[in-house]
């Protein structure tokens, strides 16, 4: 029986690992082709994969009965799924990518807004 146990603890230990390798990946790659093409570039393989990635590792904690290891998780999935939601807005406003984002921009139209 303890062999039985050990096994499956080192199955989900491997199975826990390998998920989070492949997060690791798909951050590495998606750093590397927005390098690349000198903008934020994620292709939406990346975000899908990601997103299981990080289901395995919700399931992996549920296992471990880890609760704060899960509810961290859930919330890496609700952020996997707004970017995906963002990804699909953009797409049907006939944008090819996700919007431009110009932080400095961003900043002078703050200080064109009027202080409440």
């Amino acid at each position: 029986m303890l062999l039985g146990e050990l096994s499956i603890q080192t199955v989900w230990l491997c199975v826990g690992t390998a998920a989070q390798g492949t997060i690791l990946v798909c951050l590495i790659l998606h750093l590397w082709m927005s390098k690349k093409a000198k903008r934020f570039t994620l292709p939406l393989s990346l975000v899908y994969v990601c997103l299981l990635a990080t289901g395995v590792i919700a399931v992996y904690a549920a296992f471990k009965r880890d609760f704060v290891f899960v509810a961290g998780q859930l919330v890496n999935l609700v952020v996997g799924l707004r970017i995906l939601e963002a990804r699909y807005e953009s797409a049907n406003t006939g944008a090819s990518d996700f919007p431009e984002v110009a932080p400095d921009r961003a900043e002078a139209d703050s200080e064109l807004r009027p202080r409440s």
